[in-house]
């Protein structure tokens, strides 16, 4: 059980004074203060301020900083000092494996490393199990490896084999001592190459260690980049993710396993400056370690920087792709071609939105190249609030997919609907903002896609907060302090020249709340909401209660909440200068009709009405179901009849693209084309109908719309792709042979 008074003193530190804490921890000899203000680029009168921070925590703690002539240090006993190291990893989230994923990682960890097939009672003489454990343990092992592009073969009489390309065998291997690894983030390449081996053994088992890492290579490889390392300490966690990582590759290497890479591929590899940083490092550890580096163990090195980080990191520390290639600049232009063509949406236009996809997708080409995998824990939160940036990303995968002939998967997926998202909320009408607005700067790891979509999420938002700059971690260091008021970021500043709080780039209900009351509380205001909130919550919430019994009150506002997040920015009042700006001039009339100036919100129900959908209809071919929901929109009198005739021609330019997920496809043309107002229709077929999706088809429900501009159906669509991702309402539409139970569905879906 973590002791309380400890842990409440080690989280009233400033992150700095923690990283002080830290340092000296693991120190066994005195550290002068001249050295610690050197490493935290720090003033003498600074450091010795967070000195004597730390110095009061002590008091609440088990050992005493001592202060002396050859330097400062922790005083107090072994046990001691071994104890605040385990609640510093408690307090920095780091905790044991359970001993059922301990076992699963003994058990890869001999897997990956022996070089003769395994039999289950060698296994079980190791993990210390039953036979039936065992066999259950390389069930879940054989899943693990196929999702790292290994197989594991299996025969009686023979045991059990890893097989695989050796680029892949090498990336699991690393991932596995990451997965085995509670505290890696703990780990510190600024103090010694000893003590980071040390922190690296006390972390992980031995029994997965050992064959994977050797101490003589990842204390070489450590004090080969610590210099480096050290010039940049907020991004400490990559530079022990690459001393970890180059230390598997000497340990395959020594083995005799080497890479094999695609002489076209390693000549596009040559051409980044990540070749140009892993050449460096590999003529260094050729010197250290007498293991030749072909070209292609080079390669392989910068393949890892490449994909090591979709935020973009490896700007920060010197490595980043210099230039932007032909290839890449043609890619995403003609993505967002096909993005634009596919969902009604012009986006091709946004600068930001293309430089920002052109810095993702090459490192992404790599990983697809060479089945480099990512993760997203973001993933979920960006399918849930994002419907309509997901399936705009969905179409832009389908695309790549065809051009490069790879698969994505969902966190890449993700990924580039972070870009889209951003983009989205861009396009919407933004309140102006108020001389008192409190300035922030909006710092992520990169610069670009996380810090965007955080930027633009405040934006819609946080009206009372007007976001100043989005900066990458390493220029915070050069911001003056009267550059913002607050700082808001995705990762954790250590050395912050303003206030700072970390949220989640997609700023969620709790984060919503968490920075409306942190900046009050440090700019001495009183914490609200946005206008349209504030002034509708409570009649909303009045007209729930007079019709429902309300369980659970808190959920309900918590919805209510989602839906301003989704059309807040439509309710607020136009910008200075647009149509509302007479006000200015005193017109007490104009400024009470503000209401009629705002965007129109168009949701999927205003859209769709019984005379727009029509079910289990029969169709031969895809023209015939154009024909089918075209001519909805026709007889409402929304498009004209040679819209009819422009979807056609634009479903025999973008067909496949058109089927963005199995059996649905989305059916529009340009807003010129004939388009009286904005418009929906649905058509549900008797039979499903090939469009020549590969994937998708066939089609068995067909959504044609038609817009007016670029921004007034977004709200509609946004409804729709939250129905594209629920699996069984779309079943439910599929089996209705009555058009109200499709609306039915609808209405529960997007209310």
């Amino acid at each position: 059980m973590p002791n309380q008074v400890w842990m409440t003193s080690l989280l009233a530190l400033k992150p700095r004074v923690q990283e002080i804490f830290q340092d000296l921890l693991e120190r066994e000899a005195p550290v002068r203060t001249t050295e610690l203000a050197q490493r935290y680029r720090l003033s003498d009168r600074s450091i010795r301020y967070d000195l004597e921070e730390l110095e009061q925590s002590c008091v609440s703690l088990p050992v005493t900083l001592v202060h002396r002539r050859n330097g400062v240090w922790l005083d107090g006993p072994a046990e001691a000092r071994r104890a605040l190291q385990r609640e510093w990893a408690v307090l920095k989230g780091a905790t044991a494996p359970s001993p059922a994923d301990q076992r699963l990682y003994v058990l890869l960890a001999l897997l990956l490393t022996a070089e003769q097939p395994l039999v289950v009672k060698q296994l079980q003489d190791v993990v210390d199990a039953s036979p039936r454990t065992v066999y259950a343990d390389m069930d879940r092992a054989e899943r693990w490896l196929v999702g790292h592009g290994l197989r594991l073969i299996r025969k009686p009489h023979f045991g059990a084999k890893v097989e695989g390309e050796e680029l892949y065998w090498r990336h699991a291997s690393y991932r596995l001592l990451l997965a085995a690894c509670p505290s890696v983030k703990l780990l510190d390449l600024c103090i010694s190459a000893a003590t980071f081996w040390n922190r690296l053994c006390q972390s992980v088992d031995a029994r997965v260690r050992t064959g994977l890492v050797q101490a003589d290579d990842v204390q070489t490889v450590a004090r080969l980049v610590a210099d480096r390392a050290a010039e940049h300490p907020h991004l400490q966690g990559w530079w022990t993710k690459l001393v970890l990582y180059t230390a598997v590759t000497l340990g395959r290497m020594r083995q005799g396993h080497a890479v094999s890479l695609l002489k076209s591929n390693l000549k596009l590899l040559q051409q980044t400056a990540e070749y140009q940083f892993a050449l460096t490092l590999a003529v260094r550890l050729q010197r250290e370690t007498g293991l030749p580096f072909a070209e292609e163990e080079t390669g392989a090195l910068a393949l890892y920087m490449l994909g090591a980080h979709p935020n973009l990191e490896l700007q920060e520390c010197g490595a980043q792709t210099a230039a932007v290639d032909d290839f890449s600049q043609q890619l995403v232009t003609r993505m967002l071609k096909a993005v634009d063509e596919t969902l009604g949406i012009v986006l091709s236009t946004d600068e930001d939105l293309f430089r920002g996809l052109i810095l993702h997708i090459k490192p992404m080409v790599y990983r697809l190249l060479y089945g480099v995998s990512i993760e997203n824990d973001m993933l979920e939160d960006i399918k849930e609030d994002h419907a309509l940036a997901y399936y705009a990303a969905v179409v832009a995968a389908q695309f790549l997919e065809g051009e490069l002939g790879k698969p994505l998967n969902a966190a890449e997926i993700g990924y580039i609907a972070l870009h889209f998202g951003a983009a989205l909320e861009r396009r919407r009408a933004r309140p102006a903002s108020s001389a008192d607005a409190v300035r922030i700067l909006v710092v992520c790891a990169g610069g670009i896609g996380t810090g965007k979509i955080l930027q633009s999420r405040i934006e819609a938002n946080l009206t009372h907060l007007q976001v100043v700059d989005v900066l990458d971690q390493q220029r915070i260091h050069h911001v003056s302090a009267d550059a913002a008021d607050v700082i808001v970021s995705t990762v954790e500043l250590s050395h912050s020249p303003l206030p700072h709080i970390v949220v989640n780039p997609l700023l969620p209900l709790a984060d919503y709340h968490r920075v409306n009351r942190w900046v009050a509380s440090v700019m001495g205001m009183t914490a609200d909401m946005p206008g349209a909130e504030r002034t509708l919550l409570k009649p909303v919430l009045d007209v729930i209660q007079a019709h429902y019994e309300v369980l659970d009150p808190a959920a309900v506002t918590a919805e209510i909440h989602r839906m301003f997040t989704r059309i807040g920015a439509y309710l607020a009042k136009p910008r200075a200068g647009g149509p509302a700006s007479r006000a200015a001039l005193g017109d007490s009339a104009t400024q009470d009709s503000h209401l009629g100036d705002r965007k129109k919100v168009f949701r999927m129900l205003d859209l769709l009405t019984e005379e727009s959908i029509r079910v289990q209809a029969e169709a031969a071919n895809p023209n015939e179901v154009v024909d089918i929901a075209g001519q909805l929109l026709v007889d409402a009198g929304a498009v004209a009849p040679r819209y009819v005739q422009a979807m056609k021609t634009s479903l025999a330019v973008n067909g496949p693209y058109m089927v963005i997920v199995p059996g649905i496809a989305i059916l529009h043309a340009r807003p010129e084309d004939g388009v009286e107002r904005v418009c929906m229709s649905l058509v549900t077929l008797a039979n499903g109908v090939a469009f020549g999706h590969k994937d998708n088809d066939p089609v068995d429900i067909a959504i044609a719309f038609g817009a007016v501009d670029n921004e007034a159906h977004l709200q509609a669509l946004s409804d729709l792709m939250r129905l594209l991702a629920d699996s069984a309402s779309l079943d439910a539409i599929r089996r209705a042979d009555d058009v109200q139970q499709v609306l039915a569905v609808i209405r529960k879906v997007t209310a």
